[in-house]
C-alpha cells in the first residue's frame, strides 16, 4: 500500500512544467512564455485549465480540508 501512495504522489506532481513550479524559478518560464505559438499557448491553457482543482483536490486528501484551505490562502497572499 505504501509502494501505491508513493507513485500517486510521484504521479500527481506530474504535468507540464512541474518542475518549475516545485522552486519558485521564474526566469525560464517567462522566456517559455514568449516564445510560445498561439496555438501552444491554447493547446497549454487548455492542459492547465483544471490543475488547481486537481492541485486543491489533492492536498485536501493529503492533509485535510482545512490545512489545504489555508495552505493555498496563505500562497494567494504572498503571490
Amino acid at each position: 500500500m505504501q509502494n501505491l501512495r508513493l507513485f500517486h504522489l510521484k504521479n500527481a506532481t506530474c504535468g507540464i512544467g512541474f518542475e518549475r513550479f516545485a522552486d519558485s524559478e521564474t526566469m525560464n518560464v517567462e522566456a517559455d512564455r514568449k516564445t510560445l505559438s498561439i496555438e501552444d499557448r491554447s493547446r497549454l491553457l487548455d492542459l492547465l485549465q483544471h490543475r488547481p482543482l486537481q492541485f486543491c483536490l489533492f492536498l485536501s486528501a493529503l492533509i485535510g480540508q482545512k490545512e489545504m484551505e489555508a495552505l493555498i490562502i496563505s500562497v494567494l497572499k504572498n503571490a
